[in-house]
């Protein structure tokens, strides 16, 4: 029985995209994981890279090639074909723990029944795999409403209950480009009943110098505002009354409409202009050291 599915959107990750396969094959627990790798139009050689581990390993990967729809269509091209009865998301170039499958399942099954959302540590690392900090949960607890919904603003260290997700029909919304961890999680923990936090650290996120390459625009910003406005509609729908949740929708409606206005200041314009250009080098030195 598949107890977990791990979801990879890919796409033009190059060389660094065999990081976190290779943390995958590197688990224990054959049989009871899969790892969905969803080539999201891929123009690099990440399409050949996931066709080569799943013929390598076709007892842990299988692969769906797409056009490119963006990283919240291949999530739900994931969602939609996994078998786990969990399911998590790993980014493209990062990696799990080496004794994640050790850890993880022990806690997936003492879940009870109205435990839906688990959050586990994880820890930041350099190019060269060196610790730089860790985000640990201390003690293994549950919380109430309220306490869960802040700070709970990414998915790749969480494992989402499948049958619930499915349920409710909570999936990515696809127009966003931008904060869509955030809104999927906030529609998690409105309806989720219960959440545990686990005091394991078992996902390491690689800081690559490459992140000014994707700075924010005006546009992406609008399409996650109509987002937040939309997941606002669903949730009133269903019956959420709790006034939390629709305090930090606001709060976050309201925060990027300021961001908005400081992207068009002229001094914003011109800083970005110089961030994109140092991180472009950044970028080529790290393929180059890649290459190498």
């Amino acid at each position: 029985m598949v107890k977990l599915s791990i979801i990879i959107p890919v796409y033009n990750k190059g060389d660094l995209l065999r990081t976190p396969l290779e943390s995958v094959v590197a688990q224990n627990g054959r049989g009871s994981f899969e790892c969905i790798l969803v080539d999201d139009g891929s123009t690099d050689n990440n399409s050949e890279i996931c066709d080569e581990y799943a013929q390598k390993y076709p007892d842990v990967f299988s692969v769906i090639h797409q056009k490119n729809a963006g990283r919240c269509a291949a999530r739900n091209a994931g969602l939609d074909v996994a078998k786990g009865e969990w399911v998590t998301f790993m980014d493209c170039d990062d990696a799990i723990m080496p004794d994640y499958m050790d850890e993880i399942p022990k806690y997936l099954e003492k879940a009870s029944n109205d435990i839906n959302v688990i959050q586990f540590g994880y820890c930041r690392s350099n190019l060269n795999g060196a610790f730089k900090r860790s985000r640990t949960v201390e003690e293994e607890t549950y919380s109430t409403l309220s306490d869960r919904v802040s700070g709970w603003t990414l998915c790749w260290n969480k494992i989402y209950r499948k049958s619930f997700l499915d349920t409710n029909g909570i999936r990515f919304f696809e127009e966003s480009t931008i904060q869509e961890d955030t809104v999927f999680n906030i529609w998690c923990l409105a309806i989720a009943g219960r959440m545990l936090r686990i005091p394991y650290v078992g996902y390491r996120k690689y800081d690559y110098p490459v992140r000014g390459l994707s700075l924010r625009t005006i546009n992406q910003l609008e399409a996650a505002d109509k987002a937040f406005d939309k997941l606002k509609a669903k949730l009133e729908q269903v019956g959420v009354a709790d006034s939390k949740v629709y305090e930090v929708i606001a709060k976050q409606k309201a925060d990027n409409i300021k961001d908005m206005k400081h992207i068009q200041s002229p001094w914003r314009k011109a800083f970005q202009s110089i961030q994109r250009a140092f991180f472009k080098l950044g970028h080529r030195k790290l393929m180059k050291s890649i290459e190498n």
